[in-house]
């Protein structure tokens, strides 16, 4: 019974849960610290990552027959037989069910919000991953609407700068995860757009680094939040973004097994110091 519960578990990927860690930017970035609007907060964040994992096993059952011959798919519940298909249809429709009807009693905009995002990334799964930068766009805009549901739940307005630079953000990883379109077969690949070559994906991440870098800087100098609360020395704290990104940067270039950013991010000690030191350093700057 515990080892199936396991598998259960695996098949929505709480270690992908960081992703939806977005919905708190809206709060984060306004410096105020209101323990009921982070339990509030919370609640979306909960319910947006398991709308996410709605999604996953969706596109997992899409996707069977490709993920039983992809060297780390291959693992996954569904494509293993650890979980039937049969199973994990039930299993979806309870997720399904139980986040539809509590975010629709918990917050109607949030309801929408998630019911937007299902829709499109039913489509993804089915369609839009074909398409070349399509697929890219999407998937930060699944970023977007995480900012979008913590914006509306805590009735906080969302900076135009936070929105620019996590849609950036967010297409800098979907790209660099469409490097492992060369090194797996075509046969075995599950991968978006065949148009994804090394030279044009090299040339799309160089050109979203420096767009990132540059807005996450002027963001730290001209943005409204640092005007509204007279910040001087924020600037300071793009070194550890900086950091961070040229440290993805390097573990890209080191062919790593899995491309997945969440994998990634998990596998390397420094990337999570460097987070967490960006965040500390984010609120000591901002009172000093």
């Amino acid at each position: 019974m515990l080892t199936k519960f396991r598998y259960f578990l695996e098949l929505i990927r709480p270690s992908h849960a960081i992703k939806s860690l977005i919905v708190f930017a809206p709060l984060f970035f306004t410096f105020e610290i209101n323990l009921d609007l982070y339990i509030t907060t919370l609640v979306a964040f909960v319910l947006f990552y398991l709308m996410s994992s709605t999604i996953y096993i969706f596109n997992d059952l899409i996707d069977l027959e490709k993920d039983k011959l992809h060297r780390l798919k291959m693992n996954r519940p569904i494509a293993s037989g650890r979980v039937t298909t049969g199973e994990a249809k039930y299993f979806l429709i309870i997720l399904f069910l139980l986040t539809t009807f509590s975010s629709f009693f918990f917050d109607k905009e949030l309801f929408y919000t998630l019911s937007i995002y299902l829709i499109i990334n039913i489509l993804y799964s089915i369609i839009l991953k074909k398409i070349f930068l399509v697929d890219v766009i999407v998937i930060a805009l699944g970023f977007i609407l995480r900012l979008y549901a913590g914006a509306i739940v805590t009735d906080i307005p969302l900076s135009p700068w936070i929105i620019i630079i996590t849609f950036l953000l967010a297409c800098l990883l979907a790209v660099s995860k469409r490097m492992d379109t060369e090194s797996i077969a075509s046969s075995d690949s599950t991968n978006t757009s065949k148009l994804y070559t090394q030279k044009n994906i090299n040339v799309i991440m160089l050109t979203l680094t420096i767009l990132l870098l540059g807005v996450y800087f002027s963001f730290t100098l001209f943005s409204e939040i640092i005007i509204k609360h007279n910040i001087l020395y924020l600037p300071a704290n793009s070194i550890f973004v900086i950091f961070g990104v040229g440290r993805y940067l390097y573990l890209l270039s080191k062919n790593p097994v899995n491309y997945d950013p969440i994998a990634i991010f998990y596998s390397d000690y420094l990337l999570k110091i460097t987070f967490v030191l960006w965040l500390l350093s984010f609120y000591v700057l901002s009172i000093i």
